[in-house]
């Protein structure tokens, strides 16, 4: 290492940026020191008896939904798609702690003042207390409405949780329920003062209460105020107590005395809604981050801005101060953590991850292509048997939750967490236009589905029901605008008469095709719907659920009659896809544990079991040639099956970007 020095290390940094990947590259019995080797592509490289030191990998992480920082500094911590929480040493460094939640994507984490205990909300609205030191489970819970914010007390001996209709007080030694806050409009955001006397909530439509916390007595509201005009998503107070910021869907970020209520000063700067929102620990600065993926840093006594950070390509799912108010620390859903110079507003460093998980999946109308989509910004083109080698589509500029073929194979139809749908060429994979939402540049879609003869794509919104795109206009019609709610699934029946939507309320909602008209409500008592699946000859519903006392959900529902009947013999585990077999004899069923179930209609008894991924599987689809299953999931594989034997017939994966590396003989790394 001594007589090479730093000469392998400068070389392998010019081959980056003279090639810009280090493919192939044969970097044999090198000595490679401080080298940096992350989001670098190095597929088929050789490493054969090299040593390594000191140098940076691109971690396995996917997209960051949240991030935190013990009040010691000790600790970071960050939650992320795949259901993973990790939590690190030495300012991000050292890997100390990973968590694997039950292949549940977690959504928001709380990490203790002192660091020693960590709180994960996960998707399906269940909390969970960690031991960090010991890595162990205190605790378990589940909440009865969707999980949408987490804290701790200021002597972190209260775990509390924000679920749209309550804010909910949790003994942290015992998880038992100290006190509930029912809240009117619906509460989104929360945040407690420092000396533990004082929170403030921040709702869906803009107003904020200013609560006092006094143990053995009921919380009770001191104060409302009343300044935004959409809702309040980030919050803090000053260290000092004195003052509270609030950060809004309306762009802007406010800041209030909270003796009485009275607004200081308007903080403008963000195109788009605010997301998160912290206070550094000197008083000095507020950070803010919002749909845009920029970071503002606020001078507070100054009152305007100190700069804008840029960087980021996806949504920001966490911001946090270091201690000492120097650093302010971001983690996004593209997969990366970024460290900021608060001072100067220069990147000092950049974590990768490797985004992998897979969302969902559509098979072309001929059952010879794949379009699969994830949680990165980018839809992956398969075709079968190798055919061709995989085909990367880019344009959207956050996560993309769903896609779909048109049944007359022309299109290929995207939509991620912002207000457009996106229209691709199959032969070229060009983006060729997009659909949007004109009246409410707000909203976003949630979801898509074409109709059988692809002349019309539904799509589910934010704010505004279903609207129905006529692809020959590109005109959109709204169903069941009246109800504003988010859509969490859309499916258009396959005879083309019916669309099948689920709410935020845990319902279907079936529509008339043509006119628009609710035909009926779907709901399974003491149980919220949120995936939803169509029989070949259209007369049926299968849906996955979330048990409000706990647990899964599978039910068939009959469309005419609104009778469901639940499946519950020899229940696998967790569910979270499902689809109907070739003749609608069976279901098969995706589970958290890369399992895929086959149960039989008729019999009501499970029959093939099959193990096909690692972790969970998100998506199951039959091929539209019904011979064929593929499914996807949180390892990022593409698994195609015999649709009635399970024989695996083929495994579809991108290249990662260590694949096929040759270490044979190498040191310097870990296990």
């Amino acid at each position: 290492l001594d007589a090479q020095g730093y000469g392998p290390a400068n070389l392998v940094a010019l081959l980056r940026v003279q090639r810009g990947n280090l493919r192939g590259v044969d970097l044999s019995q090198l000595a490679l020191r401080g080298v940096y080797l992350q989001a670098v592509e190095m597929q088929d490289a050789r490493l054969m008896g090299s040593l390594i030191r000191d140098s940076a990998f691109t971690e396995t992480f996917d997209g960051i939904m949240s991030l935190a920082i013990s009040g010691t500094g000790d600790y970071w911590a960050t939650a992320s798609f795949n259901g993973q929480v990790r939590v690190w040493q030495a300012e991000g460094r050292t890997l100390y702690r990973l968590w694997r939640m039950d292949n549940e994507a977690v959504g928001r984490i709380a990490i203790s003042p002192d660091g020693q205990w960590l709180a994960c909300g996960c998707w399906d609205n269940t909390i969970k207390l960690l031991d960090v030191a010991s890595g162990g489970l205190i605790w378990s819970l589940q909440r009865d409405a969707r999980l949408i914010h987490l804290a701790f007390s200021p002597d972190g001996n209260i775990v509390v949780s924000v679920g749209e209709d309550s804010v909910r007080f949790w003994d942290r030694t015992s998880g038992e329920l100290l006190e509930t806050l029912v809240h009117d409009p619906l509460v989104a955001v929360f945040a407690w003062r420092k000396d533990g006397t004082f929170a403030a909530t921040g709702d869906y439509a803009g107003t904020i209460r200013i609560w006092a916390i006094q143990k053995g007595s009921p919380a009770a509201v001191l104060r409302t105020i009343a300044g935004h005009e959409q809702i309040i998503a980030g919050m803090a107070f000053s260290p000092a107590g004195d003052r509270l910021a609030s950060g809004s869907f309306d762009g802007t970020v406010k800041i209030w005395n909270t003796a009485d209520g009275r607004l200081l000063e308007t903080l403008t700067g963000h195109r788009d809604h605010v997301y998160r929102l912290v206070w550094s620990a000197d008083g000095r600065v507020i950070a803010s981050s919002g749909r845009d993926n920029i970071i503002w840093l606020w001078d507070v006594e100054q009152r305007r801005y100190r700069a804008a950070l840029r960087g980021h390509t996806a949504l920001i799912g966490g911001l946090a101060f270091t201690p000492d108010s120097r650093n302010l620390v971001s983690g996004s859903q593209d997969g990366t953590m970024r460290v900021w110079d608060v001072e100067t507003g220069s990147c000092t460093r950049l974590i990768h991850g490797y985004t992998a998980m897979l969302q969902t999946l559509s098979w072309s109308p001929d059952s010879q292509r794949i379009v699969s989509v994830g949680s990165e910004l980018i839809l992956t083109l398969y075709t079968l048997n190798n055919a061709a080698p995989p085909r990367i589509l880019r344009g959207h500029n956050d996560f993309v939750n769903d896609v779909g073929w048109s049944p007359d194979g022309r299109f290929i139809a995207s939509d991620a967490f912002e207000n457009q749908i996106r229209l691709w060429d199959v032969h070229t994979g060009t983006a060729l236009e997009s659909l949007r939402f004109d009246s409410d540049p707000d909203n976003y879609f949630t979801g898509l589905a074409w109709s059988p003869d692809s002349l019309r794509l539904a799509a589910g919104t934010s704010h505004h029901g279903v609207q129905v795109f006529d692809m020959l206009t590109r005109s959109a019609r709204s169903f069941g605008d009246n109800t504003p709610m988010d859509i969490m699934k859309i499916s258009w029946s396959p005879d083309g008469n019916r669309l099948a939507s689920v709410g935020a309320d845990g319902a279907v909602y079936l529509w008339e095709a043509q006119s628009g008209v609710l035909l009926n409500r779907l709901a399974e008592p003491e149980t919220v719907i949120w995936y939803l699946a169509w029989s070949a000859d259209s007369t049926r519903l299968a849906t996955i659920g979330t048990r409000l006392s706990g647990g899964g959900s599978v039910s068939i529902w009959e469309v005419d009659s609104g009778m469901f009947t639940p499946i519950t013999s020899a229940y696998p585990g967790l569910i979270y896809s499902v689809e109907w077999g070739a003749d609608d004899a069976f279901l098969v069923m995706g589970s958290g544990d890369g399992g895929l179930y086959w149960w039989d209609v008729q019999t009501g008894a499970y029959g093939l079991q099959i193990e096909v991924h690692e972790g969970k599987i998100n998506s199951v689809k039959v091929s539209p040639d019904r011979t064929m299953l593929a499914s996807c999931g949180a390892d990022g594989v593409v698994v195609i099956c015999d649709v009635r034997t399970g024989e695996r017939l083929q495994t579809l994966r991108r290249d990662r970007p260590y694949e096929r590396l040759d270490i044979t003989g190498i040191t310097g790394l870990t296990e």
